[in-house]
């Protein structure tokens, strides 16, 4: 027997079943998430949500940081159906001055939807331009373009967004590695993660709140109002 082989069959054994079921619960838990482990008397729960997000990361192994969690947005868009439509969000720049850039995280929960929506002219002029480099599980990323919806089977849009529907019907299938850039500034884009979920980096030349407008109308009520 190798000794790497002896050495990872010694470790695995050394380790306590304790552990080891502490382990596969948190697998476990991850995987079986459902809508009301995040609502509290039916109310959105931020810190539940938050709980969710930290599963995905630990499922599709990212590395947790400690501002993670902290510095997390997550919303269900005031939808009450967060396992279907909502977004994190960790933000680690956004600036102007010196050359305007911006540089964010977003997780996105298996078969979660991130609602379709553009962006108008924001602060100093600016429209937001930006792509997406995945980097754990897949996401389905909606925009202008020919209708290839027909070939996704699998994008469930849920009747909370538009009742089930959307105005731009053209997809990319994004994978671990890729690059997807917005097809053109000002258009409209939504997303709708895999089966696994989806954690993206998403860059971009800067970011307004105020200048984002959603599709679906109690959405942009909800974000805007927020």
């Amino acid at each position: 027997m190798k000794r790497r082989t002896l050495l990872k069959k010694t470790a695995l054994a050394a380790a306590s079943p304790l552990a080891l079921g502490m382990f596969h619960a948190r697998r476990a838990s991850a995987a079986s998430f459902r809508n009301k482990d995040v609502y509290t008397d039916g109310q959105f729960d931020v810190e539940k949500g938050k709980d969710a997000i930290m599963a995905l990361c630990e499922r599709l192994g990212y590395h947790v940081f400690p501002e993670l969690r902290d510095g997390l947005w997550v919303s269900d868009y005031g939808t009450g159906q967060f396992s279907k439509l909502g977004l994190a969000a960790y933000q680690f720049a956004n600036q102007h001055e010196g050359g305007a850039f911006m540089l964010m995280e977003l997780f996105l929960m298996p078969g979660q939807m991130l609602p379709e929506h553009w962006h108008l002219e924001g602060d100093h002029g600016i429209t937001k331009n930006e792509g997406w480099v995945i980097r754990w599980g897949k996401s389905y990323i909606g925009g202008v373009g020919e209708n290839n919806m027909s070939d996704f089977p699998q994008i469930k849009i849920p009747k909370c967004h538009c009742n089930g529907t959307t105005s731009t019907h053209h997809v990319v299938e994004a994978k671990p590695g890729s690059f997807t850039p917005l097809a053109k500034v000002g258009t409209r884009h939504w997303q709708f993660a895999g089966p696994e979920g989806a954690i993206l980096s998403e860059v971009a030349n800067l970011h307004t709140g105020t200048a984002v407008r959603h599709s679906d109308k109690a959405v942009n009520d909800q974000f805007l109002g927020d």
